[in-house]
């Protein structure tokens, strides 16, 4: 029996002879990775009135302070990659710098509200924090300061 065979881009690359195949042999279903946290945010955008907003679930594959900035940022519409750091800003006003020690700390099902704010070029950012995506952004774009406020 012939058999195709594809490259790692998944596109024909020729055909193999292959003897004693089992044609009732059905591969194993890929596992999706199952999310360890759940949290809902509410994007807040100077467009938008109160009533139109609505609660986002956000699924973490990871406790992490990458995983949770890139998937707020994508669920907003925001490219992951544009995120600078992340802060969290308690009741009473406290702007606490966000890692994966905090992220670790977060209540399941936490609800929480979500403020974009862009940085300016010359907003300086302490060397001892590494940035929230692992990457220190260059002047090419925006950059953004993700503010998680409950």
């Amino acid at each position: 029996m012939r058999v195709k065979t594809t490259n790692e881009d998944g596109v024909l690359s020729g055909w193999i002879e292959a003897i004693g195949i089992d044609t009732s042999y059905k591969p194993p279903v890929e596992k999706i990775s199952k999310a360890v946290m759940c949290v809902y945010i509410l994007p807040i955008f100077p467009d938008q009135s109160e009533k139109e907003a609505y609660h986002r679930a956000v699924y973490l594959e990871s406790r992490t302070a990458s995983c949770l900035s890139s998937n707020i940022a994508a669920k907003c519409g925001i490219d992951p990659a544009t995120i600078f750091r992340t802060i969290h800003v308690n009741s009473r006003g406290v702007s606490v710098f966000v890692d994966d020690d905090f992220v670790s700390q977060v209540n399941e099902a936490q609800d929480m509200k979500i403020q974009l704010q862009e940085i300016a070029e010359d907003s300086s950012f302490p060397a001892e924090w590494p940035s929230t995506n692992g990457n220190h952004i260059d002047g090419a774009g925006k950059k953004w300061e993700l503010r998680l406020i409950y």
